[in-house]
């Protein structure tokens, strides 16, 4: 959602070693014909366009990101802009619609407690600061390339380097359980 603070999420997530995927030419098409954004990227501001909109553009974005295949988790970032109902009650949507883990990294102190109680009442992922939020990610990702590795009689042991994020799915019921 938000421009700045979701380029500075991906950015850390980056670093972090967790892939960004590009989204694919359907789902830009599909975000360009559904809503009046100017561009259509990863991370997105579904924000930009008329005053109004950022709601439903953000829903609409954050639902095309869930659909697409090569999207392995969509992060709703924001700061304590769009606090409101409308807002953040919509992320409640997504995660209904829910192909992906959709995780909220909503930023604003006590200006935005009252939106984090309130998603995690609906049992949405919500953090508090983008550091919880790349931790959270990031261990998500690593926990994915374990999860994926074949089972052998006689493993050899695990070195560090073997556990690099390497991108993937990894479904709702593992990253609530991680």
């Amino acid at each position: 959602q938000s421009g700045g603070f979701g380029t500075l999420l991906a950015d850390r997530l980056s670093e972090a070693g967790v892939p960004i995927a590009d989204p694919a030419r359907e789902t830009v098409k599909r975000i360009l014909a559904e809503r009046s954004v100017p561009y259509v990227g990863n991370p997105h501001d579904s924000g930009a366009g008329p005053p109004g909109n950022n709601a439903p553009n953000s829903r609409a974005a954050l639902i095309a990101f869930q659909d697409d295949p090569s999207v392995g988790a969509a992060i709703y970032a924001e700061t304590m802009y769009m606090w409101h109902a409308q807002g953040h009650l919509r992320q409640v949507e997504v995660e209904a619609h829910g192909r992906n883990p959709h995780l909220m990294c909503w930023k604003g102190g006590t200006a935005t407690a009252p939106v984090i109680a309130s998603l995690r009442a609906h049992g949405l992922i919500a953090f508090e600061s983008m550091r919880q939020t790349v931790a959270a990610v990031s261990a998500l990702y690593r926990y994915a390339v374990l999860a994926s590795m074949p089972q052998a009689a006689a493993a050899p042991a695990i070195r560090p380097h073997a556990l690099r994020p390497r991108g993937g799915m990894l479904g709702a019921a593992a990253t609530r359980a991680v």
